[in-house]
């Protein structure tokens, strides 16, 4: 049938599921793999059924399976793969390979080209299109905090190249982020790539609690703002 594109109060961007599928937590579940299952399938909800809403995605991973699967064939028997040094450099030579024929590349001429270089350096004949990940775990309902979230959107909107999930903490979707990703529960966490902590100019930045300076009676202010923010975005995506 047709998908509900209601998010029946996930604050999960992008949620594609239909009510009925948050359902699937509420009945207690006595053995531990399926409580494993459950929180699995609890924390992607909002990505289980994408590819019915969303033109181009795959139902499954089959492509990636299939791109794999000359090297895994090749590492049962021969390739190098005897020890942990060819192991590694047939890693790197397989995801050279395959990223060279996925983008209609000849992989032999860069290659040459490589070998040819003075100095170590990265091949200007691939993209990669990799993807920055920003997800945003808050607590809506604290004052000022859907102010701040604005003024951090303001930010990533200056990067179109990246994927933002927002979560509140308030929501049974932030709760099991958050029970997951979170070493505590401050009312705001910035995680960019699946990390709060970056080093910026030789200082650990963490991207938790309010901006430096903006911090109230209910939320600390922590040591980052919106410029470090944009700096390590800078970086990454240079």
């Amino acid at each position: 049938g047709r998908v509900d594109r209601h998010r029946s109060g996930s604050h999960h961007q992008g949620d594609h599921s239909p009510p009925a599928l948050g359902a699937v937590g509420e009945d207690p579940q006595p053995h531990p793999a399926n409580q494993r299952l459950v929180k699995h399938l609890t924390n992607e909800r909002g990505a289980l059924l994408t590819f019915l809403t969303v033109p181009g995605v795959d139902a499954t991973n089959w492509r990636g399976e299939q791109a794999i699967r000359p090297a895994v064939v090749n590492r049962k028997t021969w390739g190098g793969n005897r020890t942990e040094t060819g192991a590694a450099t047939q890693s790197r030579i397989m995801t050279f390979l395959r990223t060279a024929n996925q983008q209609g590349t000849d992989a032999i001429d860069l290659l040459v080209d490589l070998a040819r270089a003075p100095t170590p350096t990265v091949t200007p004949g691939l993209t990669l299109g990799l993807r920055l990940t920003i997800e945003i775990l808050y607590l809506s309902h604290i004052p000022t905090a859907d102010e701040i979230v604005t003024d951090i959107d303001t930010v990533l909107a200056e990067y179109p190249g990246i994927d933002i999930t927002r979560y509140d903490l308030a929501t049974p979707e932030g709760q099991a982020f958050a029970d997951d990703n979170a070493t505590n529960k401050p009312f705001l966490n910035i995680f960019v790539e699946g990390r709060t902590d970056h080093d910026l100019d030789g200082e650990t930045i963490d991207f938790r609690n309010f901006p430096t300076g903006r911090g109230t009676d209910d939320v600390p202010a922590g040591n980052w703002t919106p410029d470090d923010l944009r700096a390590v975005l800078d970086r990454l995506t240079a």
